[in-house]
């Protein structure tokens, strides 16, 4: 007989088959064997009911077996799990751009309620992220965010359309391309994540530096994506140009607060080596001492290298290839740190990983538009790899 429950494998759990095939040999045992419980029976029926609740209630239990294992558990039990280690599961945003408004004086722009939209596609709408009251005629720059979340593009010169009209909006362009937005964490992309950042806290001396810059937040977010430190105890300096006895933070973040450099400059300083001087590559903020005096602390941000990619899929008709580009974009960004070389073959085989694409025959790679390189691409020590879905192209086969 089949051990159900907690084993020395692992938790099994009984199908709703071999629940409903153990209740009616219990009562033909147990009351008669002549008992009829099939389909059509009222006692059939009354099992098969009790059983889907039995079957529940197992499936809850599996959960809760599950909710400590990160690959296994999902949804909010993995997002509680991530919360231990100092990953937090990162919602969607919305794209935003700088359009050039002509407004007559007086004229009212309402956050949400007027919209303009990409010439060409009613559906991509774009609103003022607060709203605005013109003081004079002519034209005025103002922030717009899309209607929802996602990377969606608004490229240069588009975003043209009045979606909804008012009198005194004459007209709206955009001169650069819209930001894009991202979709919200995924379960797989989380435990990604989560798995970068363990690894990158484990990679150095200075892991409490890392997980006190992870663990900054601002608006509700995580801005740190990425924290290294160097550190060089030799009485010389070293191959990566850290002077004797020193360490040196990487820093790369987005979105932070106006105060993001004496945020992490406060940390740097609350963690810092003892005995060990600051290091850094044109970067510093203002920490306070003990005795809440004025420090300067340097660090360094990474140099950002866009990844251009361009690639053949084979998929069914009417595919959209925009989700190949989110996961392919967002499982980068999490997956490469900084000085991580690009693995060619490693990115190619992502969108293999969204239902419906079965093939990738084609595939280019680059750090410039139009890529034709099929080979990885080196990326130095205070480099980054950054992924766009503005810069992959796909073509459906």
């Amino acid at each position: 007989m089949t051990q159900y429950g907690v084993t020395p494998t692992g938790f099994v759990k009984p199908t709703f088959e071999a629940l409903l095939e153990e209740r009616n040999a219990d009562q033909r045992a147990n009351i008669s064997p002549g008992l009829k419980l099939d389909e059509e029976s009222p006692q059939g029926q009354m099992n098969r009911i009790s059983v889907r609740q039995l079957k529940d209630a197992w499936d809850a239990l599996e959960k809760c077996y599950n909710a400590f294992d990160p690959d296994k558990t999902v949804d909010f039990l993995l997002t509680a799990l991530c919360k231990l280690t100092g990953t937090a599961r990162e919602g969607a945003t919305k794209s935003k751009v700088t359009a050039t408004v002509n407004l007559d004086t007086g004229t009212e722009l309402i956050a949400g309620t007027h919209l303009a939209s990409v010439v060409g596609k009613p559906t991509v709408r774009f609103t003022p992220v607060a709203n605005y009251t013109a003081t004079a005629d002519g034209n005025v720059p103002l922030v717009f965010e899309s209607e929802i979340a996602g990377p969606i593009a608004a490229d240069a010169g588009t975003l043209t359309v009045i979606a909804t009209a008012l009198t005194g909006w004459n007209s709206v362009t955009n001169a650069g391309d819209a930001l894009l937005g991202k979709l919200a964490d995924t379960d797989q992309i989380l435990r990604i994540k989560r798995e970068a950042q363990l690894a990158a806290a484990g990679s150095n001396t200075a892991r409490a530096i890392v997980a006190d810059l992870f663990s900054l937040r601002y608006q509700e977010a995580q801005w740190i994506k990425s924290a290294i430190v160097f550190e060089n105890y030799l009485e010389s300096t070293d191959s990566l140009g850290l002077p004797p006895k020193s360490f040196e933070v990487l820093i790369y973040d987005e979105g932070g607060p106006s105060d993001a450099n004496d945020q992490i400059a406060q940390v740097i300083w609350n963690n810092k080596p003892p005995g060990i001087r600051m290091h850094g590559m044109g970067e510093s903020g203002t920490a306070k001492n003990e005795l809440n005096e004025d420090v300067v602390v340097p660090f360094s941000r990474v140099t950002t290298i866009p990844i251009h990619m361009a690639m053949t899929i084979a998929a069914p008709a009417g595919f959209d290839a925009a989700s190949v580009k989110s996961y392919v974009a967002t499982t980068c960004d999490v997956t490469y740190s900084a000085g991580d070389d690009v693995i060619a073959l490693f990115v190619q085989g992502l969108p293999l990983d969204v239902e419906g694409v079965t093939d990738v025959p084609v595939f280019t790679i680059g750090t410039s538009p139009s890529p034709v390189g099929t080979i990885n691409i080196p990326i130095g020590v205070r480099q980054l790899a950054r992924f766009d879905t503005s810069n992959i192209d796909i073509a459906i086969a």
